[in-house]
């Protein structure tokens, strides 16, 4: 009796190990669906803080522009601003108490972002009066 028993725990030993692999490998694909998931949710995050650090570093040159303006004329030698990181940018006077910021080579959600927000400008100029495409934007914002 007792080689019948010995005999029939082992028959039964592979399917349980079978039955512990199967629901092992069903735990392991939910948890790679559940970290794909995690990892699109960082990169959205990712995206988000960099629009909200772009809008704060160009709030920022504005401000210093701003500033280096008070006395009526225009000076870029008093801006000491150095965000925009990957951003080319430049301020020029146009005429006395005027002058725009340009940035070059945006991207289209920050060419977007620009020239629907609130600035302060008396208006924003788009790749020389176009609209903002996929990549490389010229924007111009006139104070």
């Amino acid at each position: 009796m007792k080689k019948y028993l010995l005999i029939l725990c082992g028959l039964c030993v592979p399917f349980v190990c079978n039955a512990q692999m199967t629901d092992t490998m069903g735990a392991l694909a939910i948890d790679g669906m559940l970290n794909s998931e995690a990892y699109r949710g960082v990169r959205q995050m990712q995206n988000a803080l960099g629009k909200a650090n772009f809008q704060q570093d160009l709030s920022e040159l504005i401000t210093e522009t701003q500033i280096a303006s008070l006395n009526g004329y225009f000076d870029k030698s008093n801006i000491r601003f150095n965000g925009l990181k990957g951003i080319d940018w430049d301020v020029v006077s146009v005429a006395t108490g005027q002058y725009y910021i340009e940035l070059k080579n945006l991207d289209y959600s920050s060419c977007f972002t620009v020239k629907n927000s609130q600035w302060g400008t008396h208006h924003i100029e788009v790749n020389d009066g176009g609209d903002c495409v996929e990549n490389e934007n010229n924007v111009k914002l006139f104070f």
